[in-house]
C-alpha cells in the first residue's frame, strides 16, 4: 500500500494453510449489503495500491476503471483514472466511474465510501488485510466476486511455492537488522510487525527487542544498545543522492557494526510496505541484503 513512511499500512505474519490454492479461514472481510456475487464483466474501483495489484495479478487489468493517486504497480495502474489518495478517496470520482464492485479496505477513511456505495446496490468488499495469513483469504475472495476462481487458485499457490523457498538453517547466526522507517525522528519497525516476519523469513533477526508500539521512536540510546549488524531503509528513492543522505546521517553512530562495516541499505518502499503478490519478491530483496555485505542490493 507506496504510502507515505510514517503511514504505511503494516502486515505481521502468520502460518497459513494452502492446499490446491485453497485456503481455509475465518472470515476476515465485510461484504456489501448487496450479495456478493461473480459479475461477468465488472466495473471496478480500488482504493488500495494492494488490492490493485492482487486484480491486475488476476487478470483484471481491463476491468479496472479507476485506483487511488497511490497506485503505481503495475505501470498500467498509472494509466487509470483516478478517483483520490489511499488516505481520501473522493466520494463523487469514485461514484462518477460507476463500478459494479469497490474493493476497499476495512480502515476508518475507506468505510465511509463502502457504506455509501452499498446504499447505491454497489457490490463492496471491505477486507482486512494485516497479516501473511490474511493474503490469501483475501485472494480468494476476490477472485471470487470476479470470477476469477481459477486464476486466484494459481496465484495462491505461486505465492506460497516461492515463500516457502525461503528456508534458512536454524543453526545458523542470524544478522540484527534494524529496520528504518524513518530517519528524524528516527523510527523503527518493532517486533509486532509483519517486517519482523518478512526479516525472520529472509534469515534475519529484529535487532529491536519487544517494544508497546509497532513502530516506536527510538532515542540515541536504544540505538547503540540494538548493535545491528545491518540497517535497511525502505525508501521511494534508491538513487545516489539518498545513499550519500544515507551514509551521511549514519556516520554519526559509527560505533554500530552496521555503519563500521557499510552495511547500509536502500529498498523501494512500494515493494515492502504492500501486501500482495510481490511479497515474495520483498522477502528476497531483504535476503540479498543478508547474503551481499557492503554492497547495496
Amino acid at each position: 500500500m507506496g504510502y507515505s513512511k510514517t503511514k504505511t499500512t503494516v502486515l505481521a505474519i502468520a502460518g497459513f494453510v494452502c492446499v490446491a490454492g485453497l485456503v481455509v479461514w475465518q472470515s476476515l472481510y465485510t461484504r456489501s449489503k448487496t450479495e456478493s456475487v461473480s459479475i461477468p464483466s465488472p466495473r471496478i474501483v480500488s482504493l488500495a495500491p494492494n488490492l490493485t495489484e492482487i486484480l491486475f495479478a488476476l487478470g483484471l487489468e481491463d476491468h479496472i476503471t479507476a485506483v487511488t493517486d497511490n497506485c503505481d504497480y503495475p505501470p498500467a495502474a498509472a494509466e487509470k483514472h483516478r478517483v483520490g489518495s489511499f488516505w481520501q478517496p473522493d466520494l463523487e470520482s469514485i461514484l462518477a466511474a460507476r463500478p459494479d464492485i469497490l474493493i476497499a479496505l476495512d480502515i476508518p477513511q475507506h468505510r465511509p465510501i463502502v457504506s455509501r456505495l452499498e446504499q447505491s446496490g454497489c457490490t463492496c468488499l471491505s477486507l482486512r488485510i494485516e497479516t501473511l495469513e490474511h493474503l490469501m483469504p483475501t485472494i480468494q475472495e476476490i477472485a471470487s466476486v470476479t470470477g476469477r476462481i481459477k486464476e486466484g487458485g494459481i496465484l495462491i499457490q505461486d505465492i506460497d511455492m516461492r515463500l516457502k523457498s525461503f528456508s534458512s538453517d536454524p543453526d545458523k547466526v542470524r544478522p540484527k537488522i534494524l529496520w528504518v522507517v524513518q530517519r528524524d525522528p528516527l523510527r523503527v519497525a518493532g517486533t509486532r510487525t509483519f517486517i519482523n516476519q518478512l526479516l525472520n523469513l529472509a534469515g534475519g533477526i529484529n535487532a529491536i527487542g519487544p517494544t508497546l508500539y509497532e513502530y516506536p521512536p527510538i532515542g540515541a540510546e536504544e540505538l547503540l544498545a540494538a548493535v545491528p549488524d545491518i540497517i535497511i531503509e525502505p525508501s521511494e528513492m534508491t538513487d545516489s543522492s539518498e545513499r550519500n543522505s544515507q551514509v551521511n546521517f549514519w556516520s554519526h553512530y559509527s560505533s554500530l557494526p552496521a555503519v563500521r562495516n557499510d552495511r547500509l541499505y536502500l529498498i523501494p518502499s512500494g515493494l515492502v510496505s504492500r501486501l500482495g503478490p510481490r511479497i515474495p519478491d520483498a522477502v528476497a530483496v531483504i535476503a540479498n541484503c543478508i547474503q551481499s555485505p557492503a554492497a547495496q542490493p
